[in-house]
């Protein structure tokens, strides 16, 4: 689920297409019978208007907020086919849950891991630069 401060509030309103114009100018509109807002000043008013008995606006207690990003159609089929991926995954085997995970003891390497590779004749930094110089350098 999706965290709360990313959430809008929804009014609903009886009119499919509809536009309230609150007392500062601001113009809401109502697309399909819904508005979603997270501006405080919105919320105030409409919920003012719901108290005072507007009949055309109202609030579904089903659906108090939204997800902003939810109501492109594309996002609704992503976030679909991916509840259906993890369902699978967590159904297929269990450890896929990602709160499922099962943890291990870090064991941090140290220079010491490093030390039969250095003892297996691996040319210094020095000596390889000296290569490396004497191949560039013309009639060497």
């Amino acid at each position: 689920m999706t965290e709360t401060a990313n959430l809008h509030r929804v009014f609903k309103s009886r009119i499919k297409m509809n536009t309230l114009c609150l007392p500062n100018g601001r113009v809401v509109r109502f697309v399909d019978g819904r508005m979603l807002t997270d501006l405080s000043e919105v919320i105030a008013y409409c919920e003012a208007e719901i108290k005072a008995g507007n009949p055309f606006i109202y609030m579904d207690s089903e659906e108090m907020h939204a997800d902003p990003k939810l109501e492109d159609p594309n996002e609704k089929l992503r976030a679909q086919i991916r509840r259906e991926i993890l369902a699978e995954m967590k159904a297929t085997d269990p450890k896929n849950d990602a709160g499922n995970t099962e943890t291990q003891k870090l064991t941090p390497q140290s220079t010491q891991g490093i030390a039969p590779v250095a003892a297996s004749g691996m040319p210094s930094g020095s000596a390889m630069l000296a290569s490396v110089k004497s191949m560039l350098t013309p009639g060497a």
